[in-house]
């Protein structure tokens, strides 16, 4: 099942990376809420970021990645914990 549930995940995120505007965020910004361990209030996706590994990072509330950002953490042990009224570039 992990399987599957990763490449639905794939295939998500590259559907909503090139979406422009405020549609494109918004789309961007609850696909990775879903997908994450945890998502604070006002959490912000740019334009192609990409986010490896979302279950084992933990955002805080207002967060927000600029365009073409990308973070991975390891399910195998690495989390990431991202906290309150932070911004993470490229």
């Amino acid at each position: 099942m992990n399987r599957i549930k990763t490449e639905i995940y794939a295939w998500i995120e590259a559907l909503f990376c090139w979406v422009p505007g405020y549609l494109g965020e918004l789309l961007r910004s609850r696909n990775y809420s879903f997908w994450l361990g945890k998502a604070g209030k006002d959490f912000k996706v740019g334009l192609y970021s990409r986010i490896q590994s979302p279950g084992a990072m933990f955002v805080g509330n207002n967060v927000g990645f600029n365009d073409k950002a990308w973070i991975a953490a390891n399910l195998k042990g690495g989390q990431i914990y991202i906290d309150d009224y932070t911004l993470i570039g490229p």
